[in-house]
Order: structure tokens, then sequence, then C-alpha cells
């Protein structure tokens, strides 16, 4: 929708291959930090009238990815992993992190994904039926079903301090910052819009 599948895919991917370490922090974490989608700057188009293919890159500035699509990125990461060595990775990648509360996170990640999934499903199934071409029925449903995933992870995220202790929030707030922002790069909104 508004962060291609493909490019969640392959940014769950490429986290997962560079491995996780932890600095220092450059603040403290709030819930309502950067999860608004208003504070990613909107393309606007070229002299040719066609618009830039990223909106930002966090490798050149992680400040302008929001907090909702990194937290996107790593629930993603961490869901949907159901064979004993898929949950081993998902585990060592978590220990990377520095982080003791790996069932707690885990538990999130379960949320999430049965959360988002059941949107997700019905995404998939709009296209199917619409094919590349979406009528505005088609659209409104589709934007409507992203509203309420960014209000889902916007729920979890707010959630973490009471599922999390305290050193390993901000532990999180750190990889999020460090490492998952500058290796995310956002892209224009859907391209039926």
């Amino acid at each position: 929708m508004r962060i291609r599948t493909l490019f969640i895919l392959l940014m769950a991917v490429a986290i997962s291959a560079f491995g996780i370490g932890s600095a220092g922090s450059n603040g403290t974490w709030t819930p309502s930090r950067s999860l608004s989608p208003t504070s990613v700057p909107k393309v606007s188009p070229g002299p040719s009238g066609q618009q830039s293919t990223t909106i930002a890159e966090g490798a050149i500035n992680p400040d302008l990815i929001p907090d909702q699509a990194a937290y996107t990125l790593l629930f993603r990461l961490l869901s949907d992993r159901h064979t004993d060595e898929q949950k081993t990775r998902i585990r060592s990648y978590i220990t990377q992190m520095n982080l003791g509360d790996t069932d707690a996170l885990l538990a999130v990640a379960k949320e999430f994904e049965e959360r988002v999934g059941v949107l997700d499903r019905k995404a998939e199934k709009i296209h199917e039926k619409n094919g590349p071409n979406l009528d505005s029925h088609a659209l409104a449903q589709l934007n409507e079903l992203q509203q309420r995933k960014e209000g889902i992870v916007a729920d979890i995220v707010a959630s973490l301090p009471t599922r999390l202790r305290a050193d390993n929030m901000e532990k999180l707030r750190r990889h999020i910052d460090q490492r998952v922002k500058p290796k995310t790069k956002l892209y224009p909104d859907h391209i039926h819009q």
C-alpha cells in the first residue's frame, strides 16, 4: 500500500542479513514520536512531470523515516516465523539486539501478524479481483485498510513500554533509530492513487 510489499520483504531480508548491534542513544523514546505520516516530505513532480522514485532514504537522513514505517518493517521481520529454523534465527536476531525481553517482543510480533495479516489478505484479494486497473471503489477500500493497519501499528507501538522493561525499550528504540531506519527507503504512495 504505502510501502510496497516487495520492498518490505527485501528490507526484512536485508536487516536480518546485516546482523544487529546496539550503540548509544540519541534521546528518549515516546510513543507519539514520528508516527505521523505527515513527517515524510511529499514528492513533487520533476521537470518532466514524473515523480522521484524515493521520498526518503534512511542511509542519507534516517530522521525522515517515520517510526510507523520502521516499526512496521521490524514487526514484519519478526512475525510469520513457523519452522524451528525460522524461530531460532529470529531469536538470534533479537539476542543480537541485546534485548532481554525476547518472548515479549515475539508476542508483539505475533499480535502484529494476527491483526495486520487479516488486512493484508483483504488487500491481496482486492488486487487479485481488480488487477492493475483499480477503480475508485477499490482504491477507497485499500486506503481504508491502510489506515486501519497504521492504527494497529500505532496501538502496538504505544503498548511497547508496558510490555518491555524500560532498559529494553530504550535498546529497541536505538535499534530502530540506528539499524532499521538507516537501511530503509520510502517510496511514493500507492502507485494507483
